[in-house]
């Protein structure tokens, strides 16, 4: 696939499928634990079904035809309808690689990157295979009307369509119906602002400059109008009403199953915060998921992470099921307990880092479910400022979500170093993985003014180490690292949170605990770890959008900037050689492993400290300014940039397998075909007999959300 809406990105005829397997830690759990896996699971993948509409106005209703058609018929039984009515083997293998791609993303936009992908058969070979199937048959008025309604959105890859966006911006987004530009969002969270409500599980309909509707995910319905300077906002609740109805009745099933009160307690709040629509409620029930100490089965539900939003004000839904891993877990909670000494290493003047670090449960999972529209490889949560700032937070390694790299799909890899990138990929992963989580995300201080006036700081006397000046910028107390920075906020932080892995990783206090008695091998990661992820910098410019100059993918972007500083950072530390392979330009990575711990280290260090000044303070300017530099793309890098699309290896498609309770009341795991058609059945047995909710709900609002040229 490719990010250009001057040419159509499709879904590689190579795309590999990749497995994600529980099944082994599954089942060495008791009979309660299957029951609380598989409620929780349920109440996933209901949540799972929001995905569909915050991606694009289109893709639910797709979503839904799909589920309808393949509940109807196997894929082997559509398959041979297919074939005996002009299809290719390779037609119908670019079908479902579609098919599956779309599902696994939710949505027709690359999770990893936010760029349109479409069908690479031609559109009127799409529609006959729609045709051909029992489900249209079985109710054809149905199926045409939603195929005139969404195929020119499916097939459409030029501006406003190629990209996730604001349509002053080049894009489009399902958060917010595409009358609305930039400073239309901005004025509608002033209102959210000024009546106290949070944006998190909101969507946003712009009916005329005089009125907007705030749409509320929750069971409940009714709504309430407003007046704000000068302008009508209905606030409405019930929005996807009929997906947390079921929600809720699996997390109250689930409740019965709880292994102590903390949970307990977790799932009041949840089942209140689905029901209502008040985020204040998910916020209990993240104060209680933190006291939750190395849980055996680790799960959390809710509008969790903020990638999707153009502006970063709405959350995209996750719900995550997953089962401990006890060894690795082991090495990571003696990383907390040594983290306050680590963080010592980056040298920061005591005012610019935590009094103390809270020590978060450090825990690595084995992914059971994961019903999003990405996986994680970890995740650090919760994302509420006042909750992580100043009562902690978890740290989870996903480690079998892990990429694993193939000669095939390696890259600009020095010849010499393949076999090491292959052999120490994974172990570098876990290095950095463990400290980008819980050192990265989990340190350095904001600087507040909280509701009464007072500071966390004092004002006054210090000073901006690069100015020499008094700070005179801060968070209010209705501020946060998103709303303030907007825009920047995703890529920055976990740029600066990767940066921070990289430069503990370069310690032996850390690899004494993540790699203990490898110490031969450690030199060898950890050039591996700093190789991958200047790889990924460089790779990662096929994500970047040239037309609208923008970065589509937070972690890429941040990565980029990593690859710059250090290209930047001089002595021929790192270097992109330019070259030919197979009669074709090349590029080639170079990384002189000797300055890692010298130049490299210093680079890093430097480049940390600026981000994390700029983030303590508030100050949004300075810390934009700085940042958009390093991701700016030059004609140099615009060059490396088509190299990179050329050879560009396709994203796996991933399989997640599913739970069911047997006729016995037993609940057992179920596995699907490493294959497009596995990913396909696997979609509709997440969703079994609940896909009926989708079409009604996308039907109340399509024309609100539907873009019109």
């Amino acid at each position: 696939m490719n990010s250009s809406s001057e040419k159509p990105a499709y879904i590689s005829i190579e795309t590999p499928i990749k497995v994600l397997d529980c099944k082994k830690p599954f089942e060495s759990l008791d009979s309660k634990g299957k029951n609380y896996c598989y409620y929780f699971t349920r109440a996933s993948w209901e949540g799972h079904k929001v995905c569909y509409f915050y991606k694009s106005y289109e893709s639910p209703a797709l979503f839904y035809l799909i589920c309808k058609i393949f509940s109807m018929q196997s894929t082997e039984e559509v398959k041979q309808l297919c074939i005996k009515n002009g299809f290719s083997e390779e037609d119908w293998k670019k079908l479902t690689l579609y098919l599956a791609a779309f599902l696994q993303n939710c949505g027709n936009y690359s999770s990893f990157g936010d760029y349109k992908f479409i069908p690479e058969i031609p559109k009127q070979q799409f529609y006959q295979f729609l045709k051909l199937t029992e489900a249209y048959n079985l109710d054809p008025i149905k199926f045409d009307s939603i195929w005139e309604s969404i195929h020119h959105e499916l097939y459409e890859y030029r501006k406003p369509y190629g990209s996730i966006g604001l349509i002053d911006k080049g894009g489009l987004s399902g958060y917010y119906s595409p009358n609305m530009t930039e400073a239309d969002v901005r004025f509608s969270q002033e209102f959210l602002d000024s009546i106290g409500m949070s944006a998190l599980n909101t969507r946003v309909i712009k009916y005329s400059d005089q009125h907007y509707q705030i749409l509320v995910c929750s069971c409940k319905s009714g709504g309430k109008v407003y007046e704000y300077k000068g302008v009508k906002f209905g606030v409405l609740y019930g929005d996807f009403n009929e997906f947390m109805v079921k929600v809720v009745h699996n997390l109250k099933e689930c409740a019965k199953y709880v292994a102590n009160d903390t949970q307990k307690e977790m799932f009041k709040h949840y089942i209140d915060h689905f029901e209502t629509g008040n985020v204040e409620s998910h916020k209990k029930s993240q104060r209680a998921w933190i006291k939750d100490k190395s849980p055996e089965i680790e799960t959390n539900i809710g509008f969790n992470e903020h990638y999707l939003d153009p502006l970063k004000f709405r959350g995209e839904f996750i719900g995550l099921v997953t089962i401990q891993n006890k060894e690795q877990t082991a090495l990571l909670n003696n990383l907390v307990n040594n983290a306050q000494e680590l963080l010592k290493k980056l040298d920061w003047p005591k005012e610019y880092v935590r009094e103390a670090l809270m020590k978060p449960d450090f825990t690595s999972l084995e992914v059971l479910t994961s019903a999003t529209y990405r996986l994680f490889s970890g995740i650090n949560l919760p994302n509420y400022d006042e909750i992580r700032n100043f009562e902690g937070f978890k740290n989870v390694n996903l480690a079998n979500c892990y990429p694993t790299p193939d000669k095939k799909t390696a890259h600009f890899v020095k010849d010499e170093d393949l076999d090491l990138v292959l052999k120490y990929t994974a172990n570098g992963f876990f290095v950095k993985v463990a400290l980008h989580e819980l050192l990265g995300h989990g340190s350095g201080r904001l600087f507040y003014r909280d509701q009464d006036g007072k500071f966390n700081f004092d004002k006054g006397n210090i000073k901006n180490p690069f100015t020499g000046e008094v700070i005179n910028t801060w968070y209010e107390h209705n501020e946060t690292w998103y709303t303030k920075f907007g825009t920047v906020c995703s890529a920055y932080e976990e740029c600066r949170a990767d940066s921070i892995a990289m430069f503990l990783s370069t310690f032996n206090e850390s690899l004494e605990i993540l790699l203990p008695g490898r110490e031969k091998e450690w030199d060898d990661i950890i050039y591996v770890a700093w190789y991958d992820m200047l790889l990924a910098g460089l790779r990662g410019l096929s994500l970047y959008i040239a037309e609208t100059k923008l970065w589509g993918q937070a972690h890429t972007a941040g990565r980029y900037a990593i690859l710059k500083v250090c290209l930047e950072a001089g002595n021929n530390f790192v270097r992109i050689e330019e070259t030919e392979r197979d009669g074709k330009p090349y590029l080639y990575l170079h990384l002189d492993r000797s300055q890692i711990k010298t130049t490299g280290r210093k680079a890093i260090q430097d480049f940390i400290f600026r981000l994390q000044v700029y983030k303590s303070t508030g100050d949004v300017q300075g810390g934009t300014k700085f940042f958009n530099e390093k991701l700016e793309v030059d004609e140099k890098f615009l060059k490396y940039r088509e190299i990179v699309m050329q050879q560009q290896a396709p994203r796996p498609i991933v399989l997640q397998h599913d739970l069911r309770k047997n006729d016995k009341g037993e609940i057992e795991y179920v596995s699907f075909e490493p294959s497009p058609e596995g990913v396909i059945e696997s979609y509709v047995f997440h969703h079994k007999d609940t896909i009926e909710d989708v079409y009604p709900l996308w039907n109340i609002y399509k024309d609100m959300f539907r873009y019109k040229a």
